[in-house]
């Protein structure tokens, strides 16, 4: 019978490792899980690793089993230290005062690495799950790196939205994130197909697929995104709705398409280049469309732009705080319009001075502007 080749020698844990060596940790694992049990309760759980490492200045862990054998062994947080035990053997290691696992209700990482050098964190693998205080996050098929700048460390969150970069670990080209935040009064919903993600001390920019997502009662969806948000640079948890509100405070956005449902409203905008400033939003649209109820406007060339008012740091996002300064003051452009709603069809083929009448006074208010309507078409 082949015996697993544990290098945890006793006497590697009483005898000094070299002092210029680099710290180092490596969990190479099948699968790996932590959960509470309770609030009061410290993490615990169960690792399948098929290698590990632990290499500091006054210990040396090496675990490496026979080809096609797994080490098991219990798991369990105490105060800073990760304590691992096995039948008789058990050992631990110092996380830190900035332990990663702090605030952390439970985790599950299935075939991947994860390596702490001087270098950085690296996570490479095919699944991570993770529930940090109320709000739960999955990925799949990532390859996540944040750069420690030269520096040993294993506050993951601090590095990773500092300086990190986020792609897939595989042939799709594609990682999946999905998040959930349910710490407020509407809980967030949001899953993205990532191409890339580059997160630095004050910008999240990326390149991804597919964004839905749900807040409050609306269903959000944009395709083939090219994002450059602002991100405050002070952001140390990883927070979805600070990132989001960043977004909002400033962005240079395209994409594909944007859909947006609420209730009996359905809105897409194509081939779009949104713009988020301090004081001012700015969109423009080959083509747009908006049905409500069985109402269809069509409307080419599109081009909105519209007074912002602040947007704090924190606050739940809705319509109010994102289009009120919209509402006070905002200017609309189109080259073609085309209308199905049978009451506006038959009021303006029958009424049309009236109606002209009241576009007129509409542009008097300064809420429209005539002259921007190249072609409007009731059909």
């Amino acid at each position: 019978m082949r015996h697993a080749r544990f290098l945890v020698c006793l006497f590697a844990l009483v005898t000094t490792y070299a002092s210029k060596a680099e710290d180092y940790m490596l969990f190479s694992v099948e699968n790996f899980w932590m959960n509470q049990e309770s609030i009061n309760t410290p993490l615990s759980g169960e690792i399948k690793a098929k290698k590990m490492l632990l290499l500091f200045a006054t210990e040396r862990i090496q675990i490496e089993p026979d080809p096609g054998e797994i080490f098991e062994a219990e798991v369990f947080m105490l105060d800073n230290m990760i304590n691992f035990k096995k039948g008789y053997i058990s050992f631990s290691s110092d996380l830190g005062s900035r332990n990663p696992l702090a605030g952390v209700n439970d985790f599950n990482i299935t075939n991947a690495d994860v390596e702490f050098t001087e270098k950085g964190i690296g996570i490479v693998g095919e699944k991570l799950d993770m529930t940090l205080e109320g709000v739960d996050f999955s990925l799949e098929n990532v390859n996540l790196f944040c750069d420690s700048g030269g520096t040993y460390s294993t506050e993951i969150d601090k590095l990773c939205l500092e300086n990190s970069f986020l792609r897939s670990n595989n042939e799709t080209g594609l990682t999946t994130v999905k998040i959930r935040d349910t710490n407020s009064d509407y809980p967030l919903d949001l899953e993205l197909f990532v191409r890339e993600l580059y997160i630095k001390e004050n910008s999240v920019k990326g390149m991804v697929q597919n964004i839905s997502g749900k807040i409050r009662d609306t269903h959000y969806n944009m395709k083939e995104a090219n994002l450059d948000c602002y991100k405050y640079p002070d952001l140390r948890d990883l927070d979805p709705e600070v990132i989001l509100n960043g977004c909002l405070k400033t962005s240079n956005n395209t994409f594909k398409n944007f859909n947006l449902q609420q209730k009996d409203v359905d809105a897409n905008i194509g081939n779009a280049h949104m713009v988020i400033g301090e004081t001012t939003y700015s969109l423009a649209s080959d083509k747009a469309t908006f049905k409500v109820g069985s109402d269809v406007t069509s409307v080419s060339h599109l081009e909105i732009e519209c007074e912002k008012k602040p947007i704090p740091k924190r606050v739940d996002i809705n319509e109010h705080v994102v289009l009120e300064g919209c509402l006070e003051r905002g200017d609309i452009r189109v080259s073609r319009i085309e209308v199905n709603d049978e009451k506006a069809r038959s009021f303006l083929k029958t009424n049309s001075t009236e109606a002209w009448n009241y576009a007129k006074s509409q542009e008097d208010k300064g809420i429209i502007d005539l002259y921007d309507f190249k072609d409007i078409k009731i059909i």
